[in-house]
């Protein structure tokens, strides 16, 4: 009988009799909750649950959405791939019992009347960190030109425990493009470093917690629900599998159009250490204000007549009622950075605004700040800096300075 032959086969694989009735009789019956496989089993539901948590974690079964729970068989083909890995000593008797069961299984559905279900479905929901992480493993050893992908940083470091690290290795030395997309900040800054050596690596204002995965033009996981904490075995990590061409042709055009407006590795690690430089300057420069009386604010927020609230470096007011706005510029192109200062004063109306620059800037943007009579301030470190600034201010308010830290 075919499943007596079956389960002498999967019984190489480590499968106990309990989990190959189960997972027969999910293949055979389709979607079904756990009541009745609990039924079939002739056992209550607590031993049937599990059964079926020991064959999710095996990838062998997955849960379909909706209102109530129902598990359903996925390919059987994928988890005796994922031993056959884990065991490479015993591949051949592995790959012979393999072959016994697909052919037992087909056979099974002749002598029981079902009609097959798809191999290979057009569109998969996959749910359990684990079972993600195992199917875009597979998604990788399938790449034969590029992939894509966007996702947080959370991830990339999961990436590492679940080993997709290694698959990247791998496509890296086999010749495939691999482009990541994430975003990269000073806390993250080493991780995103590890990656220089496996992709091209860019920095996205990532629009949410966001995981998409394209190999070539054939295959995509795009994430619509994830825990991205460590957690490497959370069931709240929910991704949609397609080999649909015009979906993944979709979600190709929207990579790249992040891509073409992303930022390199270098110019976010040039920002972070401008940055830095310049909250050491506002610090020193806080000093010395708040010593000739100023009141202070590191960052600071006014209220325009907009009612927009409108955030600057530094915001500077004394009694009298004077005021002074304060932002620096740290990216490379500061055009952008010149006219959202120039939309905020126009708002919130300060006597004396400044730009702070660390690089030198070209001509058309020299020119705009000229126009707009803002100070422009420029120097080399944060003690200048600082001094400049408490200078500028004296100079066009009158008021005398001490600073504390020279």
């Amino acid at each position: 009988m075919a499943i007596e032959k079956i389960a002498k086969e999967l019984s190489v694989f480590n499968f106990t009799r309990d989990e190959i009735e189960v997972y027969l009789f999910l293949f055979v019956s389709g979607p079904s909750p756990a009541s009745l496989v609990a039924k079939k089993l002739k056992a209550n539901r607590m031993k049937a649950y599990r059964i079926l948590s020991t064959l999710r974690k095996k990838g062998l079964v997955e849960i379909g959405v909706g209102r109530i729970s129902q598990f359903i068989a996925n390919p059987l083909i994928d988890a005796l791939n994922r031993e056959i890995e884990k065991r490479k000593e015993e591949l051949l008797i592995l790959e012979k019992n393999r072959q016994a069961v697909t052919e037992n299984l087909e056979e099974l559905k002749e002598q029981q009347d079902i009609t097959p279900m798809s191999a290979e479905p057009k569109i998969r929901i996959i749910q359990g960190r684990q079972q993600v992480y195992a199917i875009i493993a597979q998604m990788l050893r399938r790449t034969r030109e590029e992939v894509r992908i966007a996702t947080s940083n959370p991830d990339l470091h999961r990436f590492y425990l679940a080993g997709i690290d290694d698959e990247l290795q791998n496509l890296r030395l086999g010749g495939v493009r691999i482009r990541i997309l994430t975003y990269i900040d000073q806390a993250w800054l080493r991780l995103v470093e590890r990656y220089l050596s496996l992709a091209v690596v860019r920095h996205t204002e990532l629009p949410a917690i966001t995981r998409s995965i394209i190999v070539d033009d054939k295959e995509s996981l795009t994430t619509f629900s994830l825990d991205d904490s460590l957690s490497m075995t959370t069931d709240n990590d929910i991704c949609i599998w397609t080999n649909s061409g015009n979906y993944v042709k979709v979600r190709i055009k929207e990579f790249d159009a992040l891509w073409s407006k992303s930022a390199t590795f270098q110019d976010i690690v040039s920002r972070i250490e401008t940055k830095k430089t310049l909250d050491e300057c506002l610090v020193l420069a806080r000093q010395a204000l708040e010593a000739a009386n100023w009141n202070v604010n590191v960052p600071g927020k006014i209220l325009g007549e907009s009612s927009i609230e409108h955030s600057f470096n530094l915001i500077v007011e004394h009694p009298d009622g004077s005021k002074l706005v304060v932002d620096g510029i740290v990216e490379k192109e500061a055009l952008f950075r010149i006219l959202e200062f120039r939309m905020k004063v126009c708002d919130v109306k300060s006597d004396t605004q400044i730009l702070v620059a660390f690089q030198e800037l070209n001509k058309k943007e020299k020119d705009l700040i000229e126009t707009y009579r803002f100070r422009l301030v420029n120097a080399k470190s944060a003690k200048e800096l600082a001094q400049k600034i408490t200078d500028q201010l004296r100079d066009t308010q009158g008021h005398k300075l001490t600073p504390e830290y020279q």
